[in-house]
């Protein structure tokens, strides 16, 4: 029984079928009008990798600040000579701070506003100021042309109407008006809020005046 035995190919016999191959490739993809590379160029070479690239130069010594760059810092892993990872921990009880790219970042300005207002004690003299300026909307356009802030102080916010009509009405809508402030200048800032109704005028006279039965609100 007679096998059939492929020849096997010397190793110059199938460069040249390689070759050929190849060259067929190429005239097909400049007959389509595809660019070819130019096999004269000699091939680029690939940077070489350096694993200090990975490294953050750390001088350990207490109260010195590490220099590390800025745009590398946030993944930066600090090593000693060896390659050993160095422990956060341990870089702080050394006294040493590592410069992070956030340490670098602004803080928002309506943080730094906040801060400044609550280290000076600002917030009652800014509350006050939003009331006055956002009292229409606060209460209503229609209430609030009839009514007028007098005096905050306290916790206790002191308002003057018109007329004892319009003051029990703002009484009767006080948690409102109490929900309302809160929303715009906190919680708690405004506990309390004392509606006054209209001054009557005072027809005493000189030193002799005789008491009558009190004032009227016949005025508003």
């Amino acid at each position: 029984m007679v096998e059939n035995m492929e020849p096997d190919n010397s190793p110059e016999e199938e460069k040249d079928l390689i070759s050929d191959a190849f060259f067929r490739m190429r005239d097909a993809a400049k007959e389509g009008g595809h660019k070819l590379p130019n096999l004269q160029r000699p091939p680029k070479k690939k940077g070489s990798w350096s694993g200090l690239d990975s490294r953050v130069p750390v001088k350990a010594a207490e109260g010195i600040v590490a220099d590390v760059d800025k745009q590398r810092a946030a993944q930066a892993v600090v090593r000693d000579r060896a390659g050993t990872v160095i422990s956060p921990s341990l870089l702080k009880e050394a006294g040493i701070r590592l410069y992070r790219k956030y340490d670098r970042r602004p803080a928002p300005i309506g943080a730094v506003l906040n801060k400044a207002v609550v280290d000076r004690g600002w917030q009652i003299h800014i509350a006050h100021g939003v009331i006055m300026t956002e009292w229409d909307s606060m209460v209503g356009k229609v209430v609030a042309e009839h009514s007028q802030v007098k005096e905050f102080k306290d916790g206790t916010l002191v308002v003057e109407c018109q007329s004892t009509a319009w003051a029990t009405q703002l009484r009767l809508a006080q948690r409102q008006v109490l929900k309302s402030i809160a929303e715009r200048v906190g919680d708690g800032v405004v506990e309390e809020i004392k509606v006054l109704g209209p001054k009557a005028p005072n027809w005493r006279k000189g030193k002799l005046h005789i008491e009558g039965r009190g004032p009227r609100d016949t005025y508003g």
